[in-house]
């Protein structure tokens, strides 16, 4: 898990759930006097009532039977920032399951008021063997507010998960979201759901590296419901041994005058592994542009001759080519999470000649 999880030292504040409950509850006395809540989300059900009016709003209870087991268990971490609050420091959530056969399901809240600035490190990591991860996530961008969301992910190949996201948008805020999963997987299927209000917008970035037989079925739905609205959805998929990733995306236009952009590329590392992109594009009304563009391949030969020509061998120089088809979305985060990112990919392309 010490090799998934952000610097601690620099968290405003962290939660952290092991298995089925929460172990570790910190917070900065700095970050308390802004207002700031980070706590386990029973205990802010009963702190603070009004809060409930958040929970299932944005996903319902019976989307499928994995949001089901969430809501029946109600485990998770709740983060509000209030209005104007513009945070220095990251907040952290870190998930880890520890033994056997759990079956780890939780509901996490996140509310940024009004034109607040928050960045959100997320680290979910698996020290077992056959188990799942349920994250089921609801998030709230205020008005002129802006939230950066780093994930990453280190499972091991008898794990499943099946996270469920869904984020509201408000006019004229920012979601910026960076994904990465960087060990195998046996399955894991998500399909994140982001709504933009008028003039807001949305960046996100996906990294998956899948290896041995992991099964990644991961896309990124983003409805463009309001005037001047803009996303842009970048997804990069490294695939080795026997491996099958599904890249799907999907940008919807309810309203005039928006712009969406979708980007699906995988990278073959090994003839039997498998990647498959699907991008699609809804407008339901004119005056939009969306586009998109999708290529899957392998690592062209002239490529590798002409770093290995200079001296490199060919595991150092596939893990090269990897390094630059994944350097993505890093000018999006803020300088308190981009190093972190650029080691985690670093450690990525390592990993994917390993």
């Amino acid at each position: 898990m010490e090799e998934l999880a952000f610097e601690t030292s620099k968290t405003a504040a962290t939660y952290t759930c092991v298995d089925e409950s929460t172990i570790k509850l910190m917070i900065q006395n700095y970050t308390r006097k802004l207002g700031i809540v980070v706590l386990d989300i029973k205990e802010a059900l009963e702190k603070y009532p009004w809060a409930e009016k958040y929970f299932w709003r944005l996903l319902d209870r019976k989307t499928d039977e994995y949001v089901k087991k969430a809501a029946e268990k109600e485990i998770g971490a709740f983060v509000y920032v209030p209005p104007g609050v513009k945070l220095k420091f990251p907040l952290q959530t870190c998930f880890f399951v520890s033994k056997q056969r759990i079956e780890q399901a939780v509901h996490n809240v996140m509310i940024v008021g009004d034109n607040s600035e928050v960045v959100l490190n997320t680290a979910c990591a698996a020290a077992a063997g056959e188990s799942i991860h349920i994250g089921v996530t609801e998030i709230y961008v205020g008005k002129g507010a802006k939230l950066t969301y780093a994930m990453v992910h280190g499972w091991n190949q008898l794990f499943d998960t099946r996270p469920r996201t869904a984020v509201h948008v408000d006019e004229g805020g920012t979601f910026i979201m960076n994904y990465v999963n960087l060990k195998p997987v046996r399955s894991l299927q998500a399909a994140p759901q982001i709504f933009l209000e008028g003039n807001s917008s949305a960046y996100i970035s996906s990294t998956m590296l899948a290896s041995k037989e992991s099964f990644l079925d991961l896309g990124n739905i983003v409805e463009l419901g309001g005037e001047g609205a803009k996303a842009e959805v970048i997804s990069r998929a490294v695939a080795k041994d026997e491996a099958r990733v599904i890249m799907r995306g999907l940008l919807r236009a309810s309203a005039p005058r928006v712009k969406g952009h979708l980007e699906c590329m995988g990278l073959q590392l090994s003839s039997k592994a498998r990647v498959e992109a699907i991008p699609a594009l809804d407008a339901a009304v004119g005056n939009v542009e969306l586009t998109h563009e999708a290529a899957v391949g392998k690592i062209a030969e002239e490529e590798l001759a002409y770093l290995m020509a200079r001296g490199f061998d060919e595991r150092e120089a596939v893990s090269m080519i990897v390094r630059g088809f994944v350097d993505t979305g890093l000018d999006y985060l803020p300088p308190s999470v981009r190093g972190q990112i650029t080691i985690v990919l670093n450690m990525l392309a390592k990993m994917a000649v390993a």
